[in-house]
């Protein structure tokens, strides 16, 4: 269970158990001419076949219980004559619950795979959390806004699956611990609820995890060296790829954040952004672009200000 990220403490909120999709052994046949266990499908908390969209199924706790016999583990379609059933958690989904369950499976799944985001480690996964709920409002400056942060879970689409997932998102040190990126989930299936709740689909997720973290040999700290190498390194050459897209996106969020705090520097602007935004903006590119430049030394001084 460690491999799954499941041997720590508050990691046993789901059962383990013995499940299969029932189009999955009938197609699933090995050489030996019996179906075979599927990986996916023993996460604990998975619900749902990532392939067929069906409901997992299971059999009687007599047959679930391999410690005493392993004559039903041979093969998944193996049973007493009790019969699959589905888990009894589906019957209480809705329609939505469904939608939200099948890309829970399908992204548990995927990250199953060691070549799908790679870059999905617990250390990435709290400075991405960290930096999701910073830009949302609901961290600033290491201390979570909780009326916020209560506001902006209360009303989240993903609610009911966070519920599910057994992820507390009320007022609690753990909580907080999470946000500021102290703590991470033990459960993976935690995880990929809290970052969907956070970007909002998915595939904001994986963008983001694609970009190159702060620590790498292009850290803003050393961005003049890196320029000045004979050399171009691959993220160099994907950050120029990629400039045309990310840095209006983080142009605006500058321009947003200056006009909210007309107080604070540009360094305290920045600290307000997500990390990887300074791979993409500088004073030298906000200035070629034309966009108005918060002061290094306060209001007083900020570049094209009136009033």
């Amino acid at each position: 269970m460690s491999f799954f990220g499941l041997s720590g403490p508050g990691s046993g909120w789901a059962r383990m158990t013995p499940a299969r999709c029932p189009q999955c052994i009938k197609e699933d046949i090995a050489p030996c001419n019996k179906a075979f266990w599927r990986r996916e499908h023993l996460v604990p908390g998975v619900l749902l076949c990532s392939r067929h969209r069906l409901p997992l199924h299971a059999t009687c706790a007599r047959c679930a219980d391999f410690a005493q016999s392993d004559r039903f583990a041979v093969h998944p379609a193996a049973h007493c004559g009790c019969g699959l059933q589905p888990l009894p958690e589906v019957s209480l989904l809705t329609d939505a619950d469904m939608d939200a369950e099948a890309e829970l499976a399908r992204i548990s799944a995927n990250l199953l795979n060691s070549d799908y985001m790679p870059t999905f480690r617990r250390q990435r996964i709290a400075r991405e959390v960290v930096r999701a709920a910073t830009a949302h409002g609901l961290v600033k400056n290491g201390a979570v806004q909780w009326e916020l942060a209560l506001d902006f879970f209360r009303s989240a689409p993903y609610i009911r699956l966070l519920a599910r997932v057994n992820l507390t998102t009320e007022r609690t040190a753990g909580f907080r611990e999470v946000l500021v990126g102290a703590r991470v989930p033990r459960h993976p299936l935690q995880c990929i609820a809290l970052l969907k709740s956070l970007h909002g689909t998915w595939n904001a997720v994986e963008q983001n995890f694609s970009l190159p973290d702060v620590g790498d040999d292009l850290h803003p700290a050393q961005r003049h060296e890196a320029e000045s190498a004979p050399h171009t390194s691959p993220r160099r050459r994907w950050i120029e790829k990629h400039r045309a897209r990310w840095f209006p996106h983080y142009q605006g969020m500058y321009r947003e954040f200056r006009r909210a705090n007309p107080k604070l520097t540009h360094s305290q602007l920045l600290r307000l952004m997500p990390d990887n935004a300074r791979y993409f903006i500088s004073r030298e590119s906000l200035a070629a672009a034309g966009e108005h430049i918060a002061s290094a030394r306060g209001p007083k001084n900020v570049i094209g200000e009136t009033g």
